[in-house]
This record gives C-alpha cells, structure tokens and sequence, in this order.
C-alpha cells in the first residue's frame, strides 16, 4: 500500500511538472516567434533571429530536462547547400536538431503548423517550408521552393518518415529528400536521433528526463545520379539509420 501511494504521488508530481513545462514552452514559443518576426524587418535581423531561435531550442531542451549527446559531428558542413535527413521519434526530435545543426538552416514543417497565429507565421518568415503529408502530387509541389532554398546555397532539414514512428521502429522514407538532392546534386547528411521516444513518445504529454543522442553520418554524394536511383538512394540510407538506432540503442542501455 506505500509503495502505490508512494507511485501515486510521483505519478502527480510528473503530471504537473510536465504542465507546467508544456505551458512555459507554449509562452515561450510565441515570444520567441514575435520576437523573430521582428528582428527580421530590421538590418542583419536574420542572423539575430537565428541565433534566437537556437537559443530557444536550447532553453527547451534544458527546461524538459533533456540533455543531448552528439556523435561523429565532425561530418556537419560549416555551409553550403545540404540536405539533412533524420528519423523522427518524439517532437523533442526538432529542438534537438536546432539546436545541434548548423544555424540559419530551412526545414519541412506540416502546413497544419503555418496556420497557428505569431508561431506559423515566424515559420514562414523564417523561410520554413510548407509541406501536405497525405497528398503526393502536393507533397512534390513543396520541392520547388525547396530547390530554390539550396540553389541560393542554403541547407535544408527533412524527416523521411513525413512523421513520427508511433512504436519507435523506423518507419518506411519517402523519397522526397532523396529526389531533391539527386535534382540539385545537393549531398545528403543522414542522422539517426536515439532516445526521444522514452522521453516523449507521440500521444503522451508526461515528459521524463533523459538523453537524445544524434549520430551524424557522411555526407552522400549525389552528383550524377538519376532520378530512378532515388529508391535504392532511399533503401540504403534507411539500412545505414537502423543499424545506427540499433548499434546505440543497445549500447546506451548496457
């Protein structure tokens, strides 16, 4: 009988802890949203909203209780176009990527997220791009301002999986990512995010404490392939992610 009223009370302890972290975030995000819109109508404001938006991730990441681990770093490019890609865990997984990518990079966000009043329109001046999930021939239509990000040298971040895994296990890619970098012969830098799905997993709102770690691997070169090596560009990524998950989700548990 202690040992559940001594669960009970640790249980209610979490739940309002986690409210009061899912309200700060929710203020905090709509400041920092404001406050980015603006910077970038005045002189250099976009570097300042920049690093704004690397802080927040940051102070995010530090109000959940989340610390962060990174492996093979040394792969990031200081600049130039590059496509980032990485699988897609817990919402935790986009303050993560923020905050350890280089800064100034463009991402795919869900056009859902674009209609939330000062949040969504930060995202669009901030140069987010705008994506449908479910509707293919609109899914390709968001690769033209996508193309035109990296040929002005910028770098752009995708989540293959266009969600995130309800069970952990790495879901199926789609093409998109792979079909952009063969396009503008951008080279693509696949990492593997490990931990945010015990941490927060989708349909949860408790958050505990704990460690993500990002694995960064090689950049792949896409210059010169065709459009119809997109599928086995895709397959042997997706292969070289889940022996990464694999490798050091097993390590960080032994």
């Amino acid at each position: 009988m202690a040992k559940r009223e001594k669960k009970d009370k640790g249980t209610v302890f979490q739940e309002i802890h986690s409210r009061f972290i899912w309200i700060t975030a929710a203020g905090l995000s709509v400041i920092i949203a404001a406050l980015t819109i603006l910077l970038l109508i005045t002189p250099e404001g976009r570097k300042r909203s920049v690093k704004l938006i690397q802080w927040w991730a940051r102070l995010l990441l530090k109000l959940t209780g989340v610390k962060i681990r990174g492996i093979g770093v040394e792969n990031l490019p200081g600049e130039g176009p590059t496509i980032f890609i990485a699988n897609h865990q817990s919402i935790l997984d986009i303050p993560v990527v923020i905050a350890m990518l280089p800064a100034g990079m463009n991402m795919f966000a869900k056009r859902s997220l674009f209609k939330i009043p000062v949040f969504g329109w930060a995202m669009s001046a901030q140069g987010f791009v705008p994506v449908v999930r479910h509707n293919r021939s609109k899914a390709r239509q968001s690769l033209q301002p996508a193309e035109r990000i990296l040929k002005e040298g910028k770098q752009l971040f995708i989540f293959p999986e266009g969600t995130r895994s309800r069970t952990g296990e790495l879901g199926t890619f789609k093409t998109g990512a792979f079909r952009l970098g063969i396009m503008t012969e951008t080279p693509i830098i696949p990492l593997t995010l490990i931990g945010g799905d015990s941490i927060l997993p989708p349909r949860r709102r408790l958050i505990k404490r704990g460690r993500i770690t990002m694995v960064v691997g090689e950049a792949i070169d896409t210059t010169g392939l065709e459009l119809s090596d997109r599928h086995e560009l895709r397959d042997r990524t997706w292969k070289w992610m889940a022996e990464t998950k694999e490798s050091y989700s097993e390590s960080d548990s032994g």
